[in-house]
């Protein structure tokens, strides 16, 4: 949160930041949720719904941060 500030000089652009990063963390949250209430009525045994919870969301996790490390490029600074 407190690098966002070191981005941008302008006030907008920071204020755009934050605000996308508010969300994106919003629509996580809700998405875990829904998996979570899907697996509930799949899965009996409460022990294997929070593994199959666990491996879904740190699987997630770990490919869209590949995802953005290798396929987002960045400005090169001149």
């Amino acid at each position: 949160m407190s690098i966002l500030n070191n981005l941008s000089y302008s006030n907008f652009k920071r204020d755009l930041l934050v605000n996308s990063k508010n969300g994106f963390t919003y629509v996580a949250n809700i998405a875990v949720l829904v998996v979570f209430a899907i697996l509930i009525i799949i899965i009996e045994d409460d022990a294997w719904l929070y593994r199959a919870l666990c491996f879904i969301v740190v699987g997630l996790g770990i490919f869209t941060s590949v995802f953005f490390t290798y396929c987002i490029d960045e400005v090169k600074l001149g």
